[in-house]
């Protein structure tokens, strides 16, 4: 479950934790518990290129199994195709993808091209199957169908001198379809960050710095950084904090991995498989909830 209903799994989890003390007590610490769980501990699920589990990276039939798996959003990364189109697609090269083999730029293919070449590698994820890349406007399209929440965060795939270009081509993808309050924008291009945040002051833009934490100048405008789950230290997450940038860590796949992200203040978990990671987030807020509530209950804690 993403942010909306993780509230609900930690009632019930400590309801079922606590089944053996009689129930007007039990009652009330769940209650009590449940008020521990602030909306700082609510972390956003992003579901890393889609729910790549059951669908190949990028696809459209990723994005809609995202929203199935009650991802909060669907991280997709936008690219331009040399008729100037913008697809979903990750890589510089179609060679990792392409059944062809054809390793070309995406950004020397028309959309026309592009759109005829078949990707997938099933025979190395049995549950990835052949797709084709959709545009902008096809993954948009397809969060609106899946339910009423869920989101994209779109990370731009460009060089700075490109940034302005496909800044544009995004902004207009997401108004003509009237998704704005459903996007979410990053980029490891500082470029591409600035002319995001000057089109769209009131959109949430961040800097993906995953792999390079070190890079971070606070002093930069962000409404979000991301970086992986290896690069979260005290140091990194007390300055986010002192400058109120929200972090959102990437890599966050295993119980180990949520609850150090957690714990550090993370707001957002960029997973490559929401199905692990959303079971760890239940756990490790129905573990906080419970020992906030008793350190309370024994006046430790006010």
């Amino acid at each position: 479950m993403g942010k909306r209903s993780v509230r609900i799994a930690v009632v019930s989890a400590l309801i079922a934790a606590l089944v053996a003390i009689p129930c007007a007590v039990a009652l009330q610490f769940c209650i009590r518990a449940l008020e521990y769980v602030p909306t700082w501990q609510m972390p956003l699920i992003i579901a890393h290129r889609g729910d790549t589990t059951h669908a190949p990276e990028n696809s459209t039939q990723s994005i809609a199994a995202a929203g199935r798996a009650h991802a909060d959003y669907a991280e997709i990364d936008v690219r331009l195709t040399a008729d100037g189109r913008p697809v979903v697609f990750h890589d510089r090269k179609t060679g990792r993808l392409a059944t062809s083999g054809l390793n070309r730029k995406v950004n020397s293919l028309t959309y026309r091209q592009l759109a005829g070449m078949r990707m997938g590698k099933p025979w190395i994820n049995h549950h990835a199957g052949f797709y084709h890349v959709p545009t902008l406007d096809q993954a948009i399209e397809t969060a609106q169908r899946t339910n009423d929440h869920l989101g994209l965060l779109m990370e731009m795939k460009t060089d700075d001198l490109h940034a302005p270009k496909l800044a544009y081509t995004m902004s207009h993808a997401v108004e003509k379809l009237g998704f704005a309050k459903r996007t979410m924008v990053m980029s490891t291009s500082r470029q591409a960050v600035d002319v995001m945040h000057a089109l769209h002051p009131d959109w949430h833009v961040g800097w993906c710095l995953s792999g390079n934490a070190k890079r971070v100048d606070w002093r930069q405008p962000m409404d979000f950084v991301v970086i992986r789950s290896h690069e979260v230290t005290r140091k990194f997450m007390f300055e986010a904090k002192v400058h109120n940038v929200p972090v959102y860590v990437g890599q966050a796949d295993s119980h180990h991995a949520v609850n150090h992200a957690l714990a550090s203040g993370a707001r957002g978990l960029l997973s490559n498989n929401v199905h692990h990671t959303i079971p760890a987030v239940r756990s490790y807020l129905v573990k906080v909830s419970l020992r906030d509530a008793l350190l309370e209950k024994l006046g430790i804690r006010k």
